[in-house]
């Protein structure tokens, strides 16, 4: 079960993780790279990605397919495949990988209907699930942030939360990052899509600059902290340089966003996905709609709460939920409806992990067994200490690309043996009541999970 984004997807995909302990299945859970570097010693299993780019199709021929494992995938940004479906058709998906995938779970109608109609022969490997981040917003698990949430209501008071999606305009690397990586995944193949590559870029740039300037002006009219929360991929350095004259305007980062939802006093976003989690946590959210010049105007996460087209209706919406003139219930029904479409685990009572563990269940996987723990233990000690052994004696390949890597740990800091428990003991608390779990650290944020 490899995890890209520990603020992402953490919770969710141990969520998952859980309930399959439950039914008898051994977990290995950890970072994505050290999980797909060790893959050659893992028994036969089912290999849960989170994207089938065709980046990766070369890897998981050598890796995935090589050592027997069946791929199953949904995608963790696929919400938006509906705003931009050439990016999403080009860069996400591969087409060779939709033909070797055992399953797609899609977040609900929109996108297995996207996929199916370009993949016709794979139409019947698509399922529309939603997603075990929105099992979490939606239920009484969300309450497992309680204590965090009093943390930051203590340590800032009354806030504003404004999480940001501009990693596109603002990438910790850089513009040539991103268009590195569209390029690396045959996006450019066709003339047109540059073009629409570019327009995409200029709308979210004019999206940024508004949001930036929404923040300030927020700051200047109300006796209230804003907390801006940067993306996972984002340079943290140039937003502290927007607002280094505002004292009230504060960068944070550190943990899940859960917490800092619960504790805020409104949510404000610009087509981000927090504004479907908060949403789904029943905070007062507003959506900043500051352009409708490109597709993306249309995401999903933009139709949700009071919606604003001006900096003007921001601070009248921002004034109004703060006076209580306001009641979030007045946009709920219609901001369900919208969300059933593309989340199929939306509507309460709907559970998405439940879904994909029956679907998984039908998967054969005879022969595949970690029952022998201690041998495969001691196989994975002498290739670990002799990988020690080749970097003290200077046969270790440097990092090609430090930034790469200072990307990596960004979206993906440590994770530690107790971290890993403590977190198990919060999610179990409200899921998974009973369930105990074995916890065996396998490499470097890397763990084998097993029922006691």
């Amino acid at each position: 079960m490899p995890v890209e984004v520990k603020n992402r997807e953490f919770y969710s995909r141990l969520l998952l993780s859980l309930k399959a302990i439950e039914r008898g299945y051994s977990v290995i859970f950890g970072r994505e790279s050290q999980v797909k570097y060790r893959m050659s010693e893992f028994p036969r299993g089912i290999y849960f990605s989170k994207i089938l780019n065709p980046g990766s199709y070369e890897w998981h021929l050598n890796n995935t397919f090589k050592y027997g494992h069946v791929l199953v995938s949904n995608d963790e940004e696929g919400l938006a495949s509906a705003v931009n479906k050439n990016i999403y058709l080009s860069h996400r998906q591969s087409q060779e990988l939709l033909e070797r995938v055992h399953r797609f779970y899609a977040w609900g109608p929109s996108e297995a209907d996207i996929i199916s109609s370009n993949f016709k022969e794979i139409e019947h490997k698509v399922l529309p699930v939603g997603n075990p981040r929105v099992d979490i917003w939606k239920t009484g698990t969300a309450q497992m942030y309680s204590d965090e949430k009093g943390k930051f209501k203590k340590a800032y008071g009354p806030y504003i939360l404004m999480p940001s999606s501009f990693s596109m305009v603002r990438h910790l690397n850089g513009y040539e990052h991103v268009y590195q990586s569209y390029a690396r995944n045959n996006f450019f193949e066709k003339k047109e899509f540059k073009k629409e590559f570019d327009q995409l870029y200029a709308f979210r740039k004019e999206g940024l600059e508004k949001f930036v300037s929404a923040a300030k002006k927020i700051a200047d009219t109300f006796d209230i902290n804003v907390v801006v929360r940067p993306h996972l991929s984002e340079s943290m350095d140039a937003w502290i340089e927007d607002f280094k004259d505002f004292d009230n305007i504060l960068i944070k980062r550190e943990g899940d966003i859960g917490p800092w939802i619960l504790g805020s006093e409104i949510v404000l976003h610009s087509f981000c996905t927090t504004g479907i989690e908060a949403f789904l946590m029943k905070k007062p959210l507003i959506s900043y709609n500051a352009s409708e010049v490109h597709e993306y105007s249309n995401f999903v996460a933009g139709k949700l709460g009071l919606i604003a087209k001006e900096e003007d209706e921001v601070i009248q919406y921002v004034s109004d939920i703060l006076d209580g003139t306001i009641d979030r219930r007045a946009y709920q029904d219609e901001s369900v409806a919208v969300l059933s479409e593309y989340i199929a685990n939306a509507p309460d009572g709907v559970s998405s992990v439940d879904v994909i563990l029956n679907d998984m269940d039908q998967i054969d996987l005879t022969e595949s067994s970690f029952d022998n723990y201690k041998s495969f233990r001691y196989r994975l000690l002498k290739k670990t200490t002799r990988e020690k052994i080749n970097a003290l004696l200077g046969r270790t390949k440097k990092i090609k690309n430090p930034s790469m890597e200072k990307l990596f740990l960004q979206l993906f800091p440590r994770l530690s043996k107790s971290e890993l428990i403590d977190a198990i003991t919060t999610l179990s608390e409200f899921n998974n009541k009973g369930l105990r779990v074995r916890v065996n650290q396998i490499d470097q944020d890397v763990f084998l999970l097993t029922k006691k």
